[in-house]
This record gives C-alpha cells, structure tokens and sequence, in this order.
C-alpha cells in the first residue's frame, strides 16, 4: 500500500475525532483525502472496515516499556486496547515511578535498558522529560498526558521536535478555556491555585494562570505542596487564603499529589464554601465542583494510533504532538452543598445518587 495513502488515511479519522492540530496535511491529495474518507482505520461506527483495517498486517509483536509516574490509568488501557483491536501482541515491561523523582532517576540509571525494545511510552510530564533525556532518541518514545509538551521543552512551539525520536498526546485544554468556562457560572475575584513545586506541569498551569489572570480581571493567590506530609499546612494554607486574603474559589492544578489527596482537599474547601474547578475529572468525581478536562482513555487511544503511523513508515519527528479531546465536568453534589446555581451545559456530571 502507498504510504503516502496510509498517512492520509490516519490523518484524516485524527482529523474526524477533533484532536488532530492541522500542520501535517500539507502533502496530502484531494483524492487521496477523499478515499481516507471511505477507509478510516478511527471510524469506530463501521464494523466491516475493523476486519479490512486488521487485514493490512498479521498480528504482529512489539516490546514496549511503559513507564508511569502514579500507576496505572485509562490512558494505558486505552492504548492497549487501540494496539490489540489494530491486531498488535504488546509485550511490555513496566516501571512506575510512584511520584518519585529520585526513584524514575534511580531505575533510568541502573535498570533502563533499550535492548530490544521497540517503543518506550511515558505517562506524564516528569517521567516523560526525563525519559527523553535518557533515551536521546535512541528508541521511538509516545509521551501521553503531556499537559503543556511545548512549554516544557519536549517539543518547539509549533510542535516540531528537532529531529527528536518522539510524539505524543497534548492533555489539557488551555489555561484560558479553562477559566473562561469556569467563570460562566462562577464569579470570582480572588482565585486560590493549589501548585506542586516539584511538578512542572503544575508550575507550567500556574504560569498561564498568571496570564489569565490579566486577561478576566481577577487576582491569583499560589498554595505549595511538595509531599504528602505537608497536606495538613496545605489545608491549613487553604484555610488562611479564605480568610487572610479572600479567595472566593480554588484551582486544582495536575499535580500527581493532589489526584492522591484530592478527597481531603476538597472536603476542606466544599466546607469551607470555595468552589472548586480541577485540571482532571477523577479530582471532579471525588467531589471538586468544575472542570474542563481531558478523556484519558482517548488519550491512550490516540497514542496507540502514533504508534501505528509511525510502524508505517513516517518518523516520528513528522508527527505532530495531538490534542486530546475536553469536556466540561460538574459535580452536582459538591453544585448542591455550595448552594450554587448552574445554567453551564456539561457533557459530563455527577449526580446525587452515584
């Protein structure tokens, strides 16, 4: 099969799904565009394309290690199951980091080795930078759940990657979506911002929060934790920004630590009567109030389909870095205990009997 074909054929169902950014089409015929149409390995509606689709290689092995920085998620069983339905037999080692630094360090300097591995996958922005240092493009890495790729230094910003070995998923809607659907029903002045210092992408989310800031006309308060023993002076922190500068509503940055702790973090603010809006839906459906976030299991999806396009034959350095699809998030027991009306159409919630 033309290759050529095939990269149409994948660009255009990244295209239909709504994630794919645009900057990769340029060589792409019209009629090349208009069979992709008709033969999309992402179109999940047509069963009888799955078995065409499967047909284009037997089932086939590949060794990839996957590294993670807090366990397993969605997104993992998202791209294992997008490898076994395009007919792959993944073979994996598995490393997780357990949200530390010196631990990920300490394996990627005594136990890493790339002997016979195909792809290395990372999850997350810590494990993903310091992954790509190591491997040095070496082996093909997939990064997923990359909130801000570009500002972290994985890619430029018009996501080319300098000839780097590696691609992967952009997790997060924009700081400024982000604020603006919260403020459709949330009127706040004063915006606490709850920042894991030894996170990048929860100081990459504080950033822009800061110029956002400027834009909807509020002021930011930033709230560290760097560990778990330090959640109690959190929320003692959380306690002080109410009353010593008036917050009237928390971010809840992607910080790994605060998706462990987030139970106790929002039930401190819930009664505290702080609205809350959160970077991840898990931190919504443990009980914060708002959010635009990302589906991780699509996200593993869409990782799994680099993969894919890359075993055909293009670099990975010619896949631009994806966008996962957002959605807005309530939770419609935290909306009833703030006493807080809601005229925001979300396209998920959780309701009082879940």
């Amino acid at each position: 099969m033309h290759i050529g074909f095939v990269y149409a054929l994948i660009l255009f169902g990244c295209f239909s799904y709504g994630y794919g950014n645009g900057d990769i089409a340029g060589n792409i015929t019209n009629q090349e565009a208009e069979k992709a149409k008709n033969f999309s390995p992402m179109d999940k509606s047509d069963s009888s394309q799955k078995k065409d689709y499967l047909s284009y290689h037997d089932k086939k092995s590949l060794n990839i290690l996957i590294i993670t920085w807090r366990g397993s998620t969605d997104a993992e069983r998202g791209f294992f199951d997008r490898l076994k339905n395009m007919n792959y037999d993944a073979k994996c080692i598995n490393f997780d980091a357990g949200q530390s630094v010196n631990s990920l360090i300490k394996f990627l300097s005594k136990k890493f080795t790339t002997n016979g591995i195909d792809y290395v996958y990372t999850f997350g922005t810590q494990a993903s930078l310091l992954v790509a240092d190591k491997l040095k493009n070496s082996v093909p890495q997939i990064f997923n759940v990359v909130s801000f790729p570009e500002k972290c230094g994985l890619v430029n910003d018009n996501h080319s990657h300098n000839g780097g070995n590696l691609s992967g998923i952009k997790s997060s809607a924009s700081i400024d979506a982000q604020i603006s659907n919260a403020m459709e029903f949330l009127k706040f002045k004063k915006l606490g911002v709850l920042v894991s210092t030894k996170e990048q992408n929860c100081l990459d989310s504080y950033s822009q929060i800061v110029e956002s800031a400027k834009k909807f006309g509020f002021e930011v308060q930033q709230i560290d934790i760097n560990k778990k023993k330090d959640l109690q002076s959190t929320i003692s922190k959380i306690k002080m920004a109410r009353d010593k500068y008036s917050m009237d509503a928390l971010f809840i940055t992607a910080g790994s630590i605060f998706v462990s702790n987030i139970k106790d973090i929002v039930s401190v603010a819930n009664e505290l009567k702080i609205p809350s809006i959160a970077e991840i839906e898990k931190m919504v459906a443990d009980g914060a109030l708002f959010g635009t976030v990302s589906n991780y299991y699509m996200a593993g999806k869409i990782a799994a389909d680099i993969l894919y396009i890359n075993q055909f034959g293009i670099p990975m350095d010619q896949i631009p870095v994806q966008k996962c699809p957002t959605y807005k998030c309530i939770n419609k027991r935290t909306l009833k205990a703030l006493g807080l009306p809601c005229n925001v159409c979300c396209e998920v919630s959780y309701d009082d009997d879940k």
